[in-house]
């Protein structure tokens, strides 16, 4: 059953990616259209804050990162290396 429902959600993904590629505008070229509008560049620092802030308030992001420390660090590790 396990392996049937990791074939059925390949599947799916397959079809959500054809799906976008067909929903996709032909002849669209976004470099002229980001060129024409000559956007100042965003300072660094706000570039950081927001992609920091996006990752951090993603919950999917937050669920992978404390699934791969819980694999990685067990109770026996030391104090010093659980901190760092």
């Amino acid at each position: 059953v396990f392996m049937g429902l990791k074939y059925l959600a390949g599947a799916y993904l397959a079809y959500l990616g054809v799906q976008a590629l067909r929903a996709a505008k032909p002849g669209v070229n976004l470099n002229d259209d980001i060129a024409n509008k000559m956007v100042p560049a965003e300072p660094v620092w706000f570039a950081f804050r927001r992609g920091f802030l996006t990752n951090a308030l993603n919950p999917k992001a937050t669920l992978f990162f404390m699934s791969l420390f819980t694999l990685v660090i067990s109770p026996t590790t030391p104090t010093i290396v659980q901190v760092s």
